[in-house]
């Protein structure tokens, strides 16, 4: 297997041949760097994508309007309870 190498040292990429001038180190296949190249592309594909700036605002409005929502609850609930709720005299027609 050869590896290609950042400018920091971490492996970037794999390759099966020699590939002159950018991946001329060769390292076996269970060496820690590749190992831990591979496991890094697999957590990668495994992961959910980022979310975009929409997704991200209607999260905050939906968060919003939760919180929106309890406090009108709130409101309700303050007034049903100041209701005068004694039975009332039964009318006759």
């Amino acid at each position: 297997m050869f590896v290609e190498r950042d400018e920091n040292g971490q492996v970037k990429g794999l390759y099966a041949c020699l590939q002159p001038g950018y991946a001329e180190e060769e390292l076996a296949d269970d060496h820690p760097d590749v190992v831990a190249y591979r496991q890094a592309l697999e957590d990668a594909k495994n992961a959910p994508p980022p979310k975009t700036e929409l997704e991200k605002r209607l999260e905050a409005l939906e968060t919003l309007l939760e919180q929106k929502a309890v406090l009108v609850k709130g409101e309700v609930d303050a007034q049903v309870a100041s209701i005068d709720l004694t039975p009332m005299e039964e009318v006759k027609p």
